[in-house]
């Protein structure tokens, strides 16, 4: 039986019960297209917030069991979100969530990439949960990955083909900055833009930037990005490693033997 992305998401949640379902006279599912005899029409799930959404509703006047529960989700959801391995997960891009039954994307990845290449997987990754994404991603696999990607700041909003090892191997490229302080703006741009930090240590800052700029245009840059973080006791360990440096030497044109010069990285 074929699949569409809304069908394999639902199949990995479990196939909740949909109600409202009813005999149809249309071929297709409204939004996915997939063949339905039954469905839920599409004034059931209508509310002021289609008004941006037609196109998602274009094939039809009744939509699949697999999207009217989607469309109920609830606001902001389903948000960050994968369905992979017939497991459904809702995601944070943080990686000290407070909410207990949504996994850090890092983690996820990081998981997942254990998975055989053929491996289906669908899912959404977002800086901003309120927009309705869902309709837009499709279908891929562990061996050719990719997620629909929204990131406003970044303006894109758009379905991204990526090497999922290759993203998480520049996420492991991306933590350093993070630690020393610098913004995944400056990062996505270029941490020497942001000067007023990276003239405290240029010689560190400009190792920190070759490495980055070998992959910026590689399309795995900005999942990377997104997905990569530090927690407050890794910034915490820093600091406590820095106390207990050794004085730098003093140098000629100023008394700096008082000094601790911090070398992070």
């Amino acid at each position: 039986m074929k699949i569409t992305p809304s069908t394999y998401i639902y199949q990995c949640a479990g196939s909740p019960d949909v109600p409202e379902v009813e005999k149809s006279r249309d071929q297709v599912c409204a939004t996915c297209a997939i063949e339905i005899s039954s469905g839920i029409p599409i004034n059931k799930i209508e509310n002021p917030t289609f008004s941006q959404n037609a196109d998602f509703l274009r094939f039809g006047a009744h939509v699949c069991q697999a999207c009217a529960w989607l469309y109920w989700a609830g606001k902001g959801k389903p948000g960050n979100f994968i369905a992979a391995g017939d497991k459904y997960s809702h995601l944070v891009i943080s990686h000290e969530s407070v909410v207990e039954d949504k996994e850090p994307w890092h983690s996820l990845l990081h998981r997942i990439s254990t998975y055989a290449d053929d491996a289906i997987i669908c899912g959404v990754l977002t800086t901003d949960v309120k927009p309705r994404l869902w309709p837009r991603t499709k279908l891929a696999t562990i061996g050719n990955f990719g997620l629909y990607i929204h990131a406003p700041d970044y303006d894109i909003s758009t379905f991204i083909n990526f090497d999922l090892y290759k993203c998480l191997e520049i996420s492991g490229l991306m933590k350093a900055p993070l630690i020393s302080g610098y913004s995944k703006s400056s990062i996505y741009h270029g941490i020497l833009s942001d000067y007023a930090r990276s003239s405290k240590d240029i010689e560190c800052a400009m190792r920190m930037e070759s490495k980055l700029s070998t992959c910026r245009a590689d399309p795995a840059f900005l999942p990377a990005l997104l997905i990569s973080g530090v927690t407050k006791e890794e910034k915490k360990d820093v600091r406590i490693k820095s106390v207990y440096r050794e004085p730098a030497t003093a140098t000629k044109g100023g008394n700096q033997s008082g000094q601790t010069q911090l070398r992070l990285f």
